[in-house]
């Protein structure tokens, strides 16, 4: 009798083309295959080490934001007021014109910085999308490796005495206690790789929030940002133009600090 009880405790839907994929591995099961005992189950492919790729791009990103945020906080459009402030005596004296030259360096600079984000965005995005495949192929795997537990389980429960001989020319256990070891072995990844589909949607998670929260910030707080400073650059002698440069930059700079 088919295995249902089994399939729903590790949740494998009982469909037409999972009975028969079960039918057939139990039906493939040589206990007497001293080799095959031992490779029974084995997943295919990748170890699905995807946090390396994933943890290297976030932290090439992180460095960069905090570079940005550094140049932001040395281009502050208050350094305007401060040159208004400073009236005469810094106009003479050309304190008022190395201010405005630095400024402007600075601002330069960011937007070679801020060139750099869509690139790392870009990057991340591929890494989402190997995400995706390890996902899918993990998801594929676990159903078959399921279907290698209920096969194997039920050939055990089918068959009480098949391969209960004691040990081989080799001096191996016997191919029952071989292969009940397999199937233990072969639960105990499941449950690993339970753990690990978890830990994909994890970094899915973290990785589409941080693209969706840097496409905000070039798409909408960085054109704004550089129309205030363009603003600034034709004249930086306007409280309202200084007010509304600020505001502009503290939004940009507070959404870098907050990814």
């Amino acid at each position: 009798m088919f295995p249902n009880t089994l399939c729903e405790k590790l949740g494998l839907e009982r469909t037409p083309a999972v009975i028969e994929r079960v039918e057939a591995i139990a039906a493939s099961i040589d206990l007497m295959d001293t080799l095959n005992v031992g490779r029974y189950g084995a997943p295919r492919g990748s170890d699905y080490d995807i946090g390396h790729e994933h943890n290297a791009a976030v932290e090439g990103i992180s460095s960069a934001i905090k570079s940005l945020v550094s140049s932001l906080e040395s281009a502050d459009p208050q350094l305007a007021l401060k040159r208004k402030k400073r009236g005469f005596i810094a106009l003479f004296t050309g304190q008022d014109a190395v201010q405005k030259v630095k400024y402007v360096q600075a601002t330069e600079g960011i937007d070679h910085q801020l060139s750099e984000v869509p690139v790392r965005i870009e990057r991340l995005e591929v890494i989402v999308r190997v995400l995706d495949d390890d996902y899918r192929a993990l998801l594929d795997g676990q159903k078959e490796l399921k279907a290698h537990l209920v096969a194997g389980q039920w050939f055990l429960e089918d068959n009480p005495d098949a391969g209960s001989e004691g040990s081989n020319a080799y001096g191996l256990s016997s191919p029952r206690d071989r292969f009940s070891k397999r199937l233990q072995n072969l639960a105990a990844l499941l449950t690993s790789n339970d753990a690990t589909l978890h830990q994909i949607q994890l970094l899915q998670a973290n990785s589409i929030n941080m693209i969706d929260r840097l496409h905000e910030i070039t798409t909408v707080l960085v054109p704004s940002w550089r129309a205030h400073r363009m603003g600034l650059y034709v004249n930086d002698q306007d409280y309202a133009s200084i007010r509304e440069a600020t505001q502009a930059h503290e939004a940009l700079v507070d959404s870098l600090r907050a990814l």
